[in-house]
């Protein structure tokens, strides 16, 4: 095996734990249930605590997205949207008024100064007429009456326009603008919501939709109606004539959809988030929004056939649009709000791939880009470690592969013993000389630092200067140095304790039956291994 090593630049994957960590993470599992792969899908859904820190399992990653929502929630409120499009209509209204002002002022003011200019023309060329002297008729009353007409007529116009959102655009819709900045504002404003609206189910024509043409909408018409007929087909089991039909309108849809089935889902998903919208709002808000979505398409024929594609959309791919539940104060517009939706049913959609990856096992049901997109690149690496653990295992020669089944090697079996052992013997009583190490003092191990005074029994292991300075102490300068047994000190040593381990293994025709029998043999043989090799003192036994 070739080992490279080179410096740390920030983007290697260093994972937080190795194959040792996560034996002694499964370990308790595996001598619990004797089932590996189950111990290993264990830690994929809950994670795991380890020396180094969590790993984060797919439990971990579903709360995550539950936070995320519910501060979606708490940050929006969908009745902006409503709001959003009476500011802009009540800002068209008011040019508009301002500009038919300004148009009856200009008008009049240029009639008058035209007027003044005629009367000084004429009394120039007649002087000596001493009645037309310093006089100047006034404008033409006939036409100052006339632009007032005009002027009120429009107010009035104004005035009587419905109050819902809706009821304006369709009024507005067929109302003739005086002010150039009023009319411009209302038609991108229409062209603006069409493109948020349709364009949200056809994302190909999204900027198209503004400039649209009438041959445009003609041409958007026949697509939906040959969509609807092909989703027919389909439901009908015939040839859907999906490659013909993707030939004459791909155009309108957005790369990556080869089959009628991925087409079908991505249309279902886009028109969820306009359903997702009105579902979340109050009914008389939905009822708004549903007559501003009705003013945008007055083409009667492309309205029923939107509502035709509706049908088999719901059909073919069903989906719930309950709605969600927000509640908080920021307000967005058409477009923010349609961002938002496709924001939530996309975290919706990957809570449930994970809740199915948690049911089957299976983190290839995950979509990694997705999870990335959404939870961000640590949630990304937590999956790709989770998709590693079996092969960390079986490069580290703890399990092997047995076509579809994992088993435990010895060497993964002895681990697992090892660490056993390793917990019982923390428990062990300081009485006899073994390997065991505990956390105590006693004698039978390795020699301290630390001293004590000798008592019978202790290993004498002599400190020679502390039992000449306490024979000093005790009698004084001078020689000979006469030594008592009260002077002897002496070095601490590690505790070391002895086990006799007893293994039961039940015989029984239910370990047979349950798959239990060949796991006990292979347990005791780990454990008589082990002990023979790492305990030579220590007892072993079957029952």
């Amino acid at each position: 095996m070739v080992y490279r090593y080179m410096e740390w630049d920030g983007t290697q994957n260093v994972n937080p734990f190795d194959a040792d960590d996560l034996l002694q993470a499964i370990s308790d599992d595996v001598i619990k249930d004797g089932d590996l792969r189950r111990a290993l899908e264990k830690i994929m859904r809950r994670g795991a605590d380890l020396k180094n820190g969590r790993v984060p399992g797919m439990r971990d990653m579903m709360e995550r997205l539950r936070q995320m929502r519910q501060q979606e929630l708490q940050r929006y409120d969908m009745g902006g949207v409503l709001e959003d499009i009476k500011e802009q209509l009540e800002a068209i209204v008011e040019q508009e008024r301002s500009g038919i002002q300004k148009r009856l002022d200009d008008t009049l003011q240029n009639a008058q100064q035209e007027q003044t200019a005629a009367d000084a023309q004429a009394q120039n060329g007649q002087e000596g007429q001493e009645g037309q002297n310093g006089e100047a008729q006034q404008p033409d009353d006939s036409l100052r009456r006339m632009l007032e007409n005009i002027a009120n007529r429009k107010n009035r116009y104004l005035d009587d326009m419905p109050k819902d959102p809706g009821g304006q655009i369709k009024a507005l819709q067929d109302y003739e603008f005086m002010d150039p900045q009023a009319r411009q504002m209302f038609q991108d404003m229409m062209g603006k919501l069409q493109q948020q609206m349709l364009g949200n189910t056809f994302q190909g024509m999204m900027d198209s939709i503004k400039n649209m043409t009438p041959e445009d909408m003609a041409a958007l018409r026949e697509m939906v109606k040959d969509l609807n007929e092909m989703l027919e087909r389909h439901q009908r089991g015939e040839d859907p004539q999906f490659e013909q039909f993707m030939q004459q309108h791909g155009q309108y849809f957005p790369p990556g959809l080869n089959t009628i089935d991925d087409l079908i889902e991505h249309l279902a998903k886009q028109m969820a988030q306009m359903q997702n919208l009105m579902n979340s709002m109050s009914p008389d808000q939905r009822a708004q929004l549903q007559s501003v979505m009705d003013a945008m398409l007055r083409d009667d024929r492309l309205k029923w056939d939107l509502a035709r594609l509706g049908g088999n959309l719901q059909q073919l791919f069903p989906m719930d649009s309950d709605g969600y539940g927000f509640g908080g104060e920021e307000q967005v517009g058409m477009g923010e709000a349609l961002d938002v939706m496709g924001k939530m049913q996309r975290m919706d959609d990957l809570e449930a791939d994970l809740r199915s990856a948690q049911s089957i096992g299976d983190l290839g049901k995950i979509d990694r880009q997705e999870l990335q997109d959404l939870l961000g690149d640590d949630a990304a690496q937590s999956l790709d470690q989770l998709q590693q653990l079996t092969k960390m295992l079986e490069d580290a020669g703890y399990l092997e592969r047995k076509g579809n089944k994992l088993e435990l090697t010895p060497r993964g079996l002895r681990q697992i013993g090892q660490k056993a052992l390793t917990d019982i013997f923390q428990q062990m009583k300081q009485d006899r000389v073994g390997r065991h190490q505990t956390d105590r003092r006693g004698f039978g191990g390795e020699r301290t630092d630390e001293t004590k005074e000798y008592e019978f029994g202790d290993p004498f292991y002599l400190d020679l200067r502390e039992t000449l300075m306490n024979a000093l102490e005790r009698n004084g300068v001078g020689s000979p140095v006469r030594i008592q047994p009260q002077d002897f000190e002496v070095y601490r040593t590690e505790l070391q304790t002895q086990s006799s381990t007893v293994l039961m293994i039940d015989m029984s025709r239910s370990m047979l039956l349950r798959g239990c029998w060949a796991a006990a043999k292979k347990v005791a043989m780990a454990l008589d291994s082990l002990i023979r090799g790492q305990y030579p003192r220590d007892q072993f036994h079957i029952v």
